[in-house]
């Protein structure tokens, strides 16, 4: 492999690492504020979310600075383009998608403990104390700062030097490695699969910025519904039921599809 891709990955590894370090470092500077008050476990059911929000901010803006430092527009850098775009249609094609998804996982018969870790994970995540940070993280934050970085910057990036699959391979693999649970690897492997492949063919980040804020969006009313047990027997009440709903965002995915092609914006599912 020749120096400019060995370049080419490095950056996209600076760009990984500063993702993570700054909420990491935040929640770090957090913790030390409050030594000896709280355990970390506690800490992070209060505070995590909040902390998790700023580093998101922080780390965009950093990015921000640097490109303004060098004289360059970031949303060019980032192929950040809102106005050539439908988003709205992308979002409810992320809706669709992660209504069919979420079906199947609960429908198709998997391992116990592996669904138990999942759901354990899935619960930590929606079940905070400050439900307005949490909404704030999943539904805004981590679908713009995610895409921006790793699509928008990374991908981009890894695209000078490496061809189109071989760039959103990348991107996807350290992507996905950041979730916590194996189905979450998996199925975070596959949607970035998708959105590398859509924002690469838009030549737009704000495409999969849509499709995985419409994605990330399913997991609401999912929330809300398993909140009330009795709510949950009527409405998941038997797997008949949950395949039907994973049927209709099927449906819902082909005819958001359908619209996109219609409108003459195809270009955004050639994959």
């Amino acid at each position: 492999m020749d120096r400019g891709k060995w370049k080419a990955i490095w950056d996209s590894l600076k760009l990984y690492c500063l993702y993570l370090f700054i909420p990491a470092l935040l929640l770090l500077i957090g913790m030390t504020l409050r030594r000896g008050q709280i355990t970390v476990d506690e800490f992070m059911d209060q505070s995590g979310d909040f902390y998790t929000v700023l580093g998101f901010g922080a780390a965009i803006a950093i990015l921000v600075r640097r490109a303004k430092k060098r004289g360059a527009s970031f949303c060019e850098e980032a192929m950040l383009y809102p106005r050539e775009l439908t988003p709205s249609l992308g979002a409810e094609l992320g809706f669709g998608l992660s209504m069919a998804l979420s079906s199947a996982l609960t429908v198709i018969p998997l391992p116990g403990e592996l669904i138990g870790s999942y759901g354990e994970v899935s619960g930590k995540l929606f079940y905070g104390p400050d439900q307005i940070l949490v909404f704030l993280s999943v539904l805004i934050l981590a679908p713009v700062a995610e895409e921006i970085i790793f699509r928008g910057l990374m991908m981009f990036r890894l695209q000078r030097e490496f061809n189109e699959k071989q760039s959103v391979l990348i991107s996807a693999f350290l992507f996905a490695i950041l979730h916590k649970n194996i189905l979450w690897i998996l199925y975070a492997f596959a949607m970035a699969w998708l959105l590398g492949y859509t924002a690469s063919r838009v030549e737009n980040v704000c495409g999969s910025i849509a499709i995985h804020m419409g994605f990330n969006m399913a997991s609401i009313p999912l929330m809300w519904v398993n909140r009330t047990p009795a709510l949950a027997e009527i409405v998941m009440g038997s797997k008949l039921q949950i395949a039907l709903y994973g049927c209709i965002g099927g449906l819902l995915a082909a005819v958001m599809v359908r619209r996109l092609r219609k409108r003459g914006e195809e270009k955004w599912l050639k994959i």
